[in-house]
């Protein structure tokens, strides 16, 4: 990181020396070269909405300034953080040109042009072409574009006739992009073929940890399987990316306006302005849109290389391999991975077919005030919990990246079910891992108040275990301070550090135990 930390500032504090070898003169005569094929990209991808961006290209550029642009990069770049790693040259300025094609920006870029407007009557479906000439295209104070049209009949707004309009234009205006461009001003000292590496921050990517846990009643071991999701809200297609993600939570500066980090689509007002709209007043309006609109966010589809988190296939699973990265632990996708737009895109990590399950048979119950009452004895079911082991000497012995665990379980005829999901936190080896599914028919308790006063309260528990199994029952007591168990402490363990009492109970059987605290 120091290293492309070093190369980055020298890049942007080139030498002078060397740049003044090459006569700059005046910026009229500077050219311009379009680099429109990508020979390579990596791509870094963090949790939370944030992405790096490698790029190699080759340009075949002439000796003195030039303007480079990048078509293709991300429309949620952050163009600060845009790097020429690999350009021996001086690097003047930059900027990221944001004017791609839409609704908007069409209308912006046509005023004082001649189109037509298509005009669909709904109940009739009697259709006409007016011809229009463009007088003014706006942003409202709700940031919508309002149009207004001059036509044979008057000035007009654009959708506000009480009918279905769409706009057709002859030709698109030629300062506006299909795909986001990043341009910067460098002087080249030689010309001919170069490699230049570009690398750049981007918003509209992320990634979670999902895990599938196969639990079988009565087993001491789980099967855990691992995956990086990854989500890319960008409209920029990564192709054959060496992908690695980063776990762990980075500090980011709040976004400051007119960062340029984001984009959105701009909107089309509706009606504005219209002399005839009262005679369309009983004519049902219907919205319209432009001919040419934004292209629409596709539908993520899993394919081949992609397995749901549901799914039963394990076996030939290439994991990611894991790396340090000083205080965070980065993962590195087995090959190359192409992300498309909108896409969700998942990848293994992890799969373990023999993790332990230090006591399965674990359920919890949290005392808050509404479980406690004097006169009424309402059974509470129990949460179940799976603890896996991660010690280092364990079966599992790895960090888990924060994510969803969803645990399945077979029938006695080898059907998968789904029996529940919960969230873990990142997790270092040596903290056990809880998976919470969820409650129990089986395992239950009652609660009852004995006495309550200002200084102290006295509670009663019964527990029934209505399973064919022993299990363990916790009971979570932190709402009370200095907690002593009175009666029945010979049947289980207080732990003082967090109040929770621990007591095993028979299988088709019940106990009970007394408890005060302040």
């Amino acid at each position: 990181m120091r290293a492309a930390l070093f190369i980055a500032l020298s890049l942007c504090a080139a030498p002078l020396a060397a740049a003044q070898d090459v006569p700059v003169g005046p910026f009229a005569d500077v050219q311009t070269r379009d680099s429109k094929d990508i020979v390579s990209t990596g791509l870094t991808v963090y949790p939370d909405n944030l992405g790096f961006v490698r790029e190699t290209r080759v340009i075949d550029l002439p000796a003195g300034v030039v303007d480079l642009r990048f078509f293709g990069v991300s429309d949620m770049i952050i163009p600060q953080s845009a790097v020429l790693e690999s350009f021996e040259g001086l690097r003047l300025e930059g900027n990221f040109d944001s004017d791609l094609i839409s609704p908007a920006k069409l209308l912006e870029r046509s005023i004082g042009k001649t189109m037509t407007i298509r005009r669909v009557n709904p109940v009739t479906g009697a259709g006409e072409f007016v011809t229009a000439e463009l007088v003014s295209a706006a942003p409202d104070k709700n940031g919508a574009t309002s149009a207004i049209f001059s036509t044979v009949d008057g000035v007009e707004g654009y959708q506000c006739s009480g009918l279905a309009e769409s706009l057709i234009l002859s030709d698109l205006p030629d300062d506006l992009h299909s795909v986001p461009v990043l341009s910067t001003r460098v002087v080249s000292e030689m010309a001919g073929p170069k490699e230049i590496t570009l690398t750049y921050m981007t918003r509209g990517l992320s990634w979670a940890a999902d895990y599938r846990m196969d639990v079988e009643e009565g087993r001491d071991e789980v099967g855990l399987l691992g995956w990086l999701t990854l989500n890319n809200k960008t409209s920029k297609r990564f192709e054959d990316a060496e992908l690695s993600v980063v776990a762990g939570k980075l500090n980011q500066v709040p976004n400051r306006g007119g960062s340029g980090s984001g984009r959105t689509w701009d909107r089309v007002a509706k009606c504005v302005l219209h002399k005839h709209v009262t005679e369309h007043r009983q004519i049902v309006s219907q919205p319209a849109a432009l001919v040419v609109q934004e292209a629409p966010m596709p539908v993520a589809e899993f394919t081949s290389d992609q397995v749901v988190v549901t799914g039963a296939r394990k076996a030939n699973v290439r994991e990611a391999t894991q790396e340090d990265l000083g205080d965070y632990k980065l993962y590195r996708a087995p090959q190359a991975v192409s992300v498309e737009p909108y896409q969700t895109k998942q990848i293994a990590f992890l799969s373990k077919d023999d993790v332990t399950v230090e006591q399965s048979d674990k359920y919890r119950w949290k005392f808050d005030d509404g479980l406690l009452s004097r006169d009424t004895a309402i059974p509470i079911n129990a949460t179940r919990i799976y603890e896996l082991d991660n010690d280092k000497a364990g079966t599992l012995a790895v960090p888990l990246p924060a994510g969803t665990v969803r645990t399945m379980s077979q029938t006695d005829e080898g059907l998968n079910i789904f029996i529940g999901e919960d969230e873990i936190q990142n997790l270092p080896v040596g903290r056990p891992v809880k998976i919470e599914v969820g409650e129990s028919l089986l395992v239950t308790a009652q609660f009852f108040t004995i006495r309550a006063t200002d200084e102290k309260t006295e509670v009663r528990v019964e527990v029934t275990n209505a399973s064919d199994r022993d299990v363990e029952a916790e009971f979570d007591i932190g709402i009370f301070n200095d907690v002593k168990i009175i009666r029945g402490k010979k049947r289980g363990s207080l732990k003082k550090s967090e109040n929770i009492y621990t007591v095993r109970v028979p299988a088709e059987d019940s106990l009970s135990f007394t408890f005060e605290g302040k």
